[in-house]
């Protein structure tokens, strides 16, 4: 029997406007050139059990592509992830984008990671610190979406 450790990381970013406008530009993949220094291309369908491709900047700045799965989507509120690293007994791990919050008490964009397999205690700190990379990815989320004019979607 193969024990299942899970390791969790949490980040949440404030934005400036509505749970709409962080959804539009989340999943406008076509856009993500203008707005992300963390993923400069995104490309796929944005449903369920779609393998997108996205290029994430790596420390030494270079993009490198990476092909998860959406794993499932819950407009204008979550947009789940999943991918493997090798077996997914090695390395499994999904990534959820969740928009919580209302307009009148403001919305925030939460990134949670639950990662599981073999490798996970092992290579917990570089994991982590890729995780908390996507501090970024929320600070310019907020930013495009703070750039949006008042009311748009």
């Amino acid at each position: 029997m193969v024990m299942r450790m899970a390791r969790e990381f949490e980040l949440s970013t404030p934005i400036d406007g509505t749970a709409d406008q962080a959804w539009a530009v989340l999943t406008d993949f076509d856009a993500y050139p203008q707005w992300s220094r963390l993923v400069p291309f995104a490309s796929g369908a944005t449903v369920p059990g779609a393998r997108v491709l996205l290029h994430i900047r790596g420390p030494g700045r270079r993009a490198r592509p990476f092909r998860p799965t959406i794993v499932s989507i819950d407009p204008p509120r979550e947009f789940v992830f999943q991918k493997s690293v090798g077996h997914r007994s090695l390395i499994h791990m999904v990534h959820s984008f969740t928009i919580v919050g209302s307009v009148a008490s403001g919305v925030s964009l939460r990134q949670r990671w639950v990662a599981t397999g073999a490798l996970v205690p092992v290579l917990w700190p570089l994991l982590r610190h890729a995780m908390t990379r996507f501090s970024e990815f929320g600070t310019d989320l907020n930013a495009r979406v703070s750039d949006m004019p008042s009311g748009a979607v």
